[in-house]
């Protein structure tokens, strides 16, 4: 049984921190070991985790569409690929702007993967 609970979304965890969805700070579940006969079970709405799933699939579509769209410049900069098809775009800096480009794709869009190992 989970001991922590995300305030804001309803996730459960084992362990204290943050919630890896919203952010907020995890607090102690309540101790469901002492049910009665006649508690509520209404409010049920609150184990769906749809909505969890959702922001998560959206969260990594943006990644990936993000991480799309910064690819372009770095192919442009990519010295194989200017050598492919034939071009030649230099300027002062260009393989900083090319590492910062390809930095940027590692931690932004592999973020959720990155977090992983930790989790």
């Amino acid at each position: 049984m989970a001991e922590y609970k995300c305030p804001e979304c309803g996730m459960e965890y084992d362990k204290p921190g943050k919630c890896t969805m919203d952010g907020a700070t995890l607090v102690k579940a309540e101790d469901d070991k002492s049910s009665d006969s006649n508690h509520n079970h209404s409010d049920h709405k609150k184990h769906d985790h749809s909505e969890h799933h959702k922001h998560m699939v959206k969260d990594f579509k943006k990644r990936f569409i993000v991480s799309i769209i910064v690819t372009i410049p770095i192919l442009i900069l990519s010295p194989l690929i200017q050598k492919f098809l034939g071009l030649t775009i230099t300027f002062a800096g260009d393989k900083y702007i090319l590492w910062i480009l390809s930095s940027f794709i590692f931690f932004y869009g592999g973020y959720p993967f990155l977090k992983g190992i930790y989790e």
